[in-house]
């Protein structure tokens, strides 16, 4: 195929040859079709303020590799191109090929004049843009949000280190792609683009590169989206901090699904995203939101760095990035196209709409934390409760009466993994602070700091000897150390994507890890090898758990589905459908009869692990449940804990 360049062809898509592939020149209006004599288009992809894009190839290579066309006019019907105009056009293609140097801006490839146009050739992008995955996925959850933020910040950080201002920062600019060019055979919305290698880029800089050019002969010009850009870009006076607002502004319509005209309140002079967001947000993330898209520059972020000190509790650094949230549809669920459809598949009852349980009943609501509830952990008895939550602090907590019995605070930002030694003396927490630290449960005191973890820690587990803690986290290490000596003894790797997910096999022999990259690894723990990668899983792995013999593995995910494993032989076993949301988290009863999970629903959830169906549901949380824990001694009730976006934890106890 072949696509015209000339603005004036009556019909530039429809090439009257044999072979539009190979012409030459225009059958409608005579132009030459090959570019510079090397690039042909063959796809209008759009239209800007001042410019087209187009999709083309490189006939000069013997791929003939995808890349970009963007025609920009030199100054309408003229003969003469001003010689001002063409310096401007050179100085600015040298400030593109510096910022192409960056992994997550287009490269250029080649710029010149050519009848009356300036052009610029840059490196094709395969992906998915943010305004594409809003339309086929729905509105964005907390965490991707913090995701394309931590992506995209840094990228702000480099362009205005080289006095670049893009001034044109929309979901349809922001796209997810994967490091290789080549366009697919089957491209569509919803193929999103692989979440273990895929990285956020930020394109079209046309408003940034073209400013001043266009000026010369398209007085009056607007630069970038107008409904994203803030008051002093559209009084042609953009700052460094006008990116942030249009980033802040793209964040709230990928919460809302909102455009952002729809999101101001005139009479109350507001912004009022907040009515309008589909998934709970934290108020640490709303006041980030909130000051990238105050009016005023003064009240704003002066600084990308500023601002990612801010969204990562004062931590500016965020290592191991970009990489991509997946989104999962319902069909990208479906178990068909796993490797393991040939097990067997238990439909559980749809769980979405579920009435309260008569069995269970909430014995004490915990209100304390300040901030969304991340993790929970019971002693094996049941009668203490640790709770790590985004307000930074750890508590414990009486089972029995409900008392908040420590607020243990030291870590400078989210507490998000908890875990109770064996003998109920000791807490770990893991914190985006990077480190883990162990508590005392009596006094309340810190008495070790691990350090080691180049990213956030996920997730923590004691050994059954209490003398071993197991960690994991963002960098997509697990990580045993030696509680006595405070020192690291083994650190395992293999995954490719962040570890958000510990299990331990009751017995001591192995421990499972479950990761974005979607796989759960079975490491042996007396040599540090892994001896199974079990993949099934269509969505990230958020929770373990394995039965009391150490015979079988359960895992949940983001695809809304249960899996069991076969320890020894790494097969599936069953795989237990019927949620509609991503399952957070599983916990194993004692004796191995009982699954708990919580789930995005808001709800808890018990299955019989004999017949794997659902045998009881708990509602009461108004958030996505993140955590949940179920402790039981003979002769004695169960106890489960649960933990919630909306900061509470719940915990329950059979109805007498």
């Amino acid at each position: 195929m072949s696509y015209c360049l000339n603005p004036k062809c009556p019909d530039p898509s429809n090439q009257k040859v044999p072979d539009p592939s190979t012409a030459k020149f225009c059958s409608n209006c005579g132009a030459k079709l090959l570019l510079g004599d090397r690039y042909r288009a063959i796809k209008s992809l759009g239209e800007g303020f001042y410019s087209r894009t187009f999709l083309a190839v490189d006939e000069h290579k013997p791929s003939k590799p995808h890349c970009i066309i963007k025609q920009t006019p030199v100054g309408g019907d003229r003969d003469d191109i001003n010689e001002e105009a063409i310096e401007l056009f050179h100085q600015e293609a040298m400030r593109l090929e510096e910022l192409g140097h960056h992994p997550q801006v287009p490269s250029l490839l080649a710029h010149f004049i050519d009848r009356k146009h300036y052009y610029l050739i840059q490196s094709y992008l395969d992906g998915i843009s943010l305004s594409e995955l809003l339309k086929t996925h729905g509105a964005f959850n907390e965490e991707q949000i913090r995701q394309v933020l931590n992506d995209c910040l840094p990228i702000l950080q480099f362009i205005h280190a080289q006095q670049v201002i893009h001034r044109n920062i929309t979901p349809e600019n922001l796209v997810y792609t994967q490091p290789s060019h080549e366009l697919p055979q089957n491209n569509s919305a919803n193929q999103a683009a692989d979440p273990v290698q895929a990285r956020l880029c930020l394109v079209d800089f046309e408003s940034a590169k073209f400013a001043r050019i266009s000026n010369l002969f398209m007085a009056g010009t607007r630069i970038g989206s107008q409904d994203y850009a803030p008051p002093e870009q559209l009084r042609g006076r953009a700052t460094f901090s006008s990116d942030l607002y249009s980033l802040g502004m793209t964040c709230l319509h990928l919460l809302t699904q909102k455009h952002p005209t729809h999101l101001y309140d005139i009479d109350a002079d507001r912004w009022q995203w907040r009515a309008y967001q589909k998934y709970p947000v934290s108020q640490e993330l709303g006041q980030v939101l909130d000051t990238l898209v105050v009016r005023l520059v003064r009240d704003r972020y002066s600084s990308a760095n500023e601002a990612l000190e801010a969204l990562n509790g004062g931590l500016a650094q965020f290592s191991e990035r970009p990489t991509f949230i997946p989104f999962i549809s319902s069909s990208t669920a479906d178990s068909a196209n796993s490797p393991a459809a040939d097990s067997a598949v238990a439909a559980a009852p749809e769980v979405d709409s579920p009435s309260p349980s008569s069995r269970w009943t909430c014995r004490h609501t915990l209100n304390q934390h300040d901030a969304w509830v991340r993790s929970v952990a019971l002693s094996h008895d049941g009668q203490l409760l640790a709770s790590g939550s985004g307000d930074k602090t750890v508590r414990l907590w009486s089972t029995q009466s409900g008392e908040l019995l420590h607020t243990l605070t030291g870590h400078n930002t989210w507490v998000r993994a908890i875990a109770i030694s064996p003998d109920a003396q000791l807490v770990a927490s893991g914190s985006n602070d990077k480190s883990i630290r162990l508590w005392d449960v009596y006094s309340g005191c810190l008495t070790t700091e691990l350090q080691g973890h180049r990213d956030w820690v996920r997730t923590v587990a004691f050994l059954s000897d209490g003398q071993t803690l197991l960690s994991a986290g963002q960098d997509k290490t697990i990580r045993l150390w030696h509680i006595p000596s405070g020192t690291e003894v083994q650190c395992l790797t293999g995954h490719q994507h962040w570890v958000v997910a510990l299990a331990l096999d009751p017995l001591g022999r192995y421990v499972a890890s479950g990761s974005r990259d979607r796989t759960i690894r079975l490491w042996n723990l007396a040599t540090g090898q892994c001896f199974h990668c079990l993949k099934g899983h269509m969505g990230e792995v958020l929770g373990l758990a394995i039965t009391p013999d150490g015979r079988q593995v359960i895992s949940s995910s983001a695809d809304h589905t249960i899996r069991v494993w076969d320890a020894k032989t790494g097969q599936e076993i069953h795989t237990i459908q019927g949620q509609q949301q991503a399952i957070n988290a599983i916990a194993m009863s004692p004796d191995g009869t009982t699954l708990v999970t919580g789930s995005n629903n808001k709800t808890v959830c018990l299955w019989d692990l004999s017949t794997y169906t659902l045998i009881d549901t708990l509602t009461g949380h108004d958030g996505w449940v993140w955590t949940v824990a179920i402790a039981q001694l003979a002769s004695h009730p169960p106890i489960i804990a649960s933990g919630s976006w909306d900061g509470i934890i719940k915990v329950w106890r059979p109805v007498p």
